[in-house]
């Protein structure tokens, strides 16, 4: 494995603790908002709410001949 793509999954490795606390971290800011702007921390979970249960599509590779494009709306 060339050198630069070991010190990238050292820094993954590294930042993975980081990364993985993302949700908790998000969810400790909006508990921290509620006291005070009340409506804005409960209107702030809602979207997140919405995002995380937002369906995502398996990507399909792009056929021969077929530029790869943005996703067609469902």
């Amino acid at each position: 494995m060339p050198r630069d793509e070991v010190a990238l999954a050292e820094l993954r490795q590294a930042n993975h603790p980081y990364v993985a606390s993302y949700e908790r971290r998000l969810a400790a800011e909006i508990v921290a908002m509620l006291p005070e702007a009340r409506n804005e921390a409960l209107r702030v979970l809602a979207l997140v709410d919405a995002i995380l249960n937002l369906p995502v599509e398996e990507p399909h590779p792009p056929t021969q001949g077929e530029e790869p494009g943005p996703p067609s709306p469902n």
